[in-house]
C-alpha cells in the first residue's frame, strides 16, 4: 500500500467534524469522507469540553458512520487543540561555559526540559518551540560543536488550560475501540495547510475565524512567533443579527445567506422577507443595509483585537506575507476586502488546494476545513484496521441522530433557495 489512511477531528464549539483521507507518500491527501454534526448543547465551552459523555457519544457514532463509508473501522484518530485559553509566552534560559567546553546536544536537551518545566499559573505548557540561540551575545543558528562563554536559548512555550487536553483525553477514553494517535494545536495545524515555507520564512499572520473564537498564529523565519486565541467568533455576528427581531437560527441562515444571494457590499438594498413567528402575526422583512451594518461593526472589533495581538507579537512590520484568513465567516463576500482595508496589510483567503490530489471531491474544498487538513497533513500514523480484524474492545451501540434531524433538514428550510429578495424603490 503506498498511502495511509488518516483520521482527523475538529472538536469546535459549534459542530464536530471528522474527516478521512488517503495521504501518499509526497504528502498529497485524497479525501474520502467527512462527518459533521452540531455539538451537543453546552458540551464544549471556549474550546474546553465540559460534557465527555456527550461529545464522546457523538463522536462515536460519527466514527462509525465515517468508518462505514471508507469501508474500514477506524482505530484512532488525531485531534486539534483549541480554545480561548492559548496562547503563547517567551522564556529565556541561560548557560554559562568554560572557555574550552563545547556545547553539545545534551546541553541543548537539557536547556529545553528546564523550559518544559517552567511554571506558568493556571497553565499547562502544550507545546515547546525552539525560536533563537545566542552565543556571547551574537546570534547563532545551531551551536552544536561550538566553543563559546554564555548561551542563552529562547523558547516559545504554547499554553492553554489544563482542562483543554485533560478532558480531550476523558472524552476519548469514553469511546471504545478507539484511540487518540497524537493531539496537536490548531493554529499550527491550520497553519500547516494553508502557509507556504515561503511565506513562513518571510512572515505571514493565520487568522482563522471559528464560531466561537479567532485564532492568531504569527510565523516568521519559519517558525511560530505568536499565538493568541479572541473570544469572539462568528457565533457571535450570529448574535447581533438577532437584534434584527430573529430567532437564532433564522439569524444563522441570513448569515450564510450574506456569502450566497447577496454580499455586504452590494449598493442595492435588498428586503428578505420572514415568515411570522406566530400565527396572527404579520409577516416581517429585513434590509440587507442592516445587515450590513451589523456585520461590519463586528467584523471591525474582530479585525481591531487581531492587530493588537499582532501589534503585540512584535513582527507587524516585518509580515512580508501578509495575512492569511480562513474560517467560516471567509465564506462571505468582501471579508477580505474588509480586512485588507481595516489592517493596511495584504490579505488573502487561504487555500489548501496544493495538497490535495486531482481526485478529491470539490465539496471537500472549504474554508471551515483547513484545520482538518492541517491535521491530516500532521497525521503520520494509520488510522484503520484490516476490514477482516475486529476491535480488541466492544464497541458501543451508535445512538440515534436525533439532534442531527433537528438542527439539519428541518430548519434548513427557513430560507429556501426560493426566499423572496425585494430590491428597495426608495
Amino acid at each position: 500500500m503506498d498511502f495511509e489512511i488518516i483520521v482527523a477531528a475538529d472538536l469546535g464549539n459549534a459542530k464536530l467534524a471528522m474527516m478521512a483521507a488517503k495521504k501518499f507518500a509526497d504528502g498529497k491527501l485524497e479525501i474520502l469522507a467527512l462527518e459533521s454534526e452540531p455539538t451537543p448543547l453546552d458540551s464544549i465551552r471556549n474550546g474546553i469540553i465540559t460534557k465527555p459523555s456527550e461529545v464522546a457519544a457523538r463522536l462515536s457514532m460519527m466514527l462509525k458512520l465515517l468508518g462505514n463509508r471508507i469501508k474500514s473501522p477506524i482505530c484512532r484518530f488525531y485531534v486539534g487543540i483549541n480554545g480561548r485559553s492559548l496562547r503563547t509566552v517567551r522564556v529565556n534560559i541561560p548557560r554559562i561555559f568554560g572557555h574550552d567546553e563545547e556545547i553539545t546536544e545534551e546541553i541543548l536537551s537539557d536547556m529545553e526540559t528546564e523550559a518544559k518545566n517552567t511554571t506558568i499559573s493556571e497553565r499547562e505548557i502544550l507545546r515547546v518551540l525552539t525560536d533563537t540561540f545566542m552565543l556571547d551575545n551574537e546570534p547563532i543558528q545551531n551551536p552544536i560543536g561550538v566553543i563559546g562563554g554564555n548561551l542563552t536559548a529562547s523558547y516559545v512555550l504554547a499554553v492553554g488550560k489544563p482542562e483543554v487536553s485533560l478532558n480531550i483525553d476523558k472524552c476519548a477514553d469514553r469511546i471504545l475501540g478507539t484511540e487518540i494517535a497524537q493531539k496537536f494545536l490548531a493554529p499550527m495545524a491550520t497553519a500547516t495547510a494553508l502557509l507556504s515555507e515561503a511565506e513562513k520564512e518571510l512572515g505571514s499572520a493565520v487568522i482563522d475565524f471559528g464560531a466561537g473564537c479567532t485564532s492568531v498564529a504569527v510565523y516568521k523565519d519559519g517558525l511560530m512567533k505568536h499565538l493568541a486565541v479572541i473570544p469572539i467568533g462568528g457565533k457571535h455576528i450570529t448574535n447581533d443579527l438577532k437584534s434584527l427581531k430573529l430567532l437564532d437560527q433564522e439569524a444563522e441562515k441570513l448569515k450564510l445567506m450574506c456569502g450566497d444571494k447577496f454580499s455586504i457590499r452590494d449598493k442595492k438594498i435588498l428586503k428578505i422577507e420572514l415568515p411570522a413567528t406566530a400565527e396572527g402575526l404579520e409577516q416581517r422583512s429585513v434590509s440587507t443595509k442592516d445587515v450590513e451594518h451589523i456585520i461590519t461593526a463586528r467584523l471591525h472589533e474582530i479585525i481591531d483585537l487581531v492587530m493588537a495581538q499582532i501589534q503585540k507579537s512584535g513582527y507587524t512590520n516585518v509580515l512580508n506575507a501578509g495575512l492569511v484568513i480562513t474560517g467560516g465567516v471567509t465564506n462571505m463576500k468582501y471579508v477580505d476586502d474588509i480586512v485588507r482595508e481595516k489592517t493596511g496589510m495584504d490579505v488573502r483567503i487561504g487555500s489548501y488546494v496544493a495538497h490535495l490530489t486531482d481526485n478529491t471531491d470539490d465539496e471537500f474544498i472549504r474554508n471551515e476545513y483547513a484545520q482538518l487538513i492541517g491535521l491530516l497533513l500532521c497525521g503520520t500514523e494509520n488510522c484503520t484496521l484490516p476490514v477482516n480484524q475486529s476491535s480488541k474492545k466492544q464497541v458501543k451501540k451508535a445512538p440515534k441522530k436525533g439532534l442531527k434531524d433537528y438542527f439539519g433538514s428541518k430548519l434548513g428550510d427557513l430560507f429556501s433557495d426560493d426566499t423572496p429578495l425585494k430590491e428597495n424603490v426608495k
